[in-house]
């Protein structure tokens, strides 16, 4: 069964050409209705969070084209394809092999492997200075990204995800030439963006910040980001968000000043980015 659920947390378009496609483990049950529910999840806008396609023991549900950006993969949104497979970052590889697992991955792999013939990506597993480099095509976990870009600190899809013999279905699946489609370029909000003030440092306030701070709006959050805050909150702009970089928020925001980011910081700084 193949499904739509589309999702509001997106960005229109593409700012950098496709090269990943990310694995996630959805971390619930591995059910029927697992891509579903995770569907219903990414569809509310509060929930700051979307894949391009959920896969569970009998359906794909698409939640993002592939033209748009889903928000997944902190460091490898703008390039990436991400994918949620129902089931656990902590399975055994025992529970990899077990039935709902084989049904889950057999239908991860053919939408894998259509993404690989589309785009042009080998089915292979980067390693971390291939994911670095920003030019070298392929497949990653969430934890690959985590480890490398250290902007989230997800460790799916686990350490004991069959990753070869995925990697050789994949492969198995391919078949025949590839194109290399030119993607839509995404289009940067032209508008401020309106804050829901929930206190979650999520992808719509890092966004807000980028406009109010003059830079690429993408939500995450660079060094060069951090440095144009530090300027506009008049510490010193060294491009890491430490404890003098939040008190400098925080005086901006008027809350305690004790240089630790939490819900009441946030909320207030959705406040202030709201009305100026």
């Amino acid at each position: 069964m193949t499904a739509v659920i589309a999702s509001p947390n997106k960005y229109e378009g593409r700012r950098a050409p496709i090269r990943l496609i990310v694995i996630h483990t959805m971390e619930v049950p591995e059910t029927s209705s697992a891509a579903e529910a995770v569907g219903r999840a990414f569809a509310n806008p509060a929930r700051n969070a979307s894949a391009h396609v959920g896969v569970d023991t009998n359906s794909t549900v698409r939640y993002v084209s592939d033209d748009d950006t889903a928000w997944a993969t902190p460091g490898a949104n703008a390039d990436g394809l991400q994918i949620e497979i129902a089931g656990r970052a902590g399975q055994t590889t025992g529970q990899w092999a077990d039935a709902p697992s084989r049904a889950i991955l057999e239908r991860a792999a053919h939408q894998v492997a259509t993404w690989c013939r589309t785009y042009g990506i080998p089915a292979r597993w980067l390693t971390d200075a291939q994911l670095a480099n920003g030019r070298t095509r392929g497949i990653i976990g969430h934890a690959d990204a985590s480890r490398v870009f250290r902007l989230s600190d997800h460790t799916d899809p686990g350490r004991a995800f069959p990753r070869a013999s995925f990697l050789a279905h994949v492969q198995s699946l391919i078949g025949g030439t590839v194109a290399r489609p030119q993607t839509r370029p995404a289009k940067a909000p032209t508008s401020r963006i309106h804050l829901a003030v929930d206190g979650a440092f999520g992808p719509r306030t890092k966004a807000r910040l980028q406009q109010w701070a003059g830079t690429t709006v993408d939500s995450t959050l660079s060094a060069r980001d951090w440095r144009a805050v530090q300027r506009k909150v008049h510490v010193v702009a060294d491009g890491l968000p430490g404890p003098q970089t939040w008190r400098g928020i925080q005086r901006l925001v008027k809350v305690t000043r004790d240089g630790v980011p939490g819900p009441v910081t946030y909320r207030a700084l959705q406040t202030y980015l709201n009305s100026h």
